[in-house]
């Protein structure tokens, strides 16, 4: 195909550049910090609803 190889970063590259999510697994970590930190939004969104 014409896109191949087009856009792949190594594993270093995605550390280097903190990307996340689907292009952070797609370069080979695995990785996913809704499992790694379960809470965080929950708790970031309860402290900001309290607050109105």
């Amino acid at each position: 195909m014409r896109t191949d190889g087009v856009g792949v970063i190594t594993r270093e590259q995605a550390i280097e550049f903190g990307v996340g999510g689907p292009v952070l697994r797609a370069s080979g970590i695995e990785y996913d910090v809704r499992r790694a930190e379960p809470y965080c939004a929950r708790s970031i969104r309860n402290s900001i609803g309290k607050s109105r």
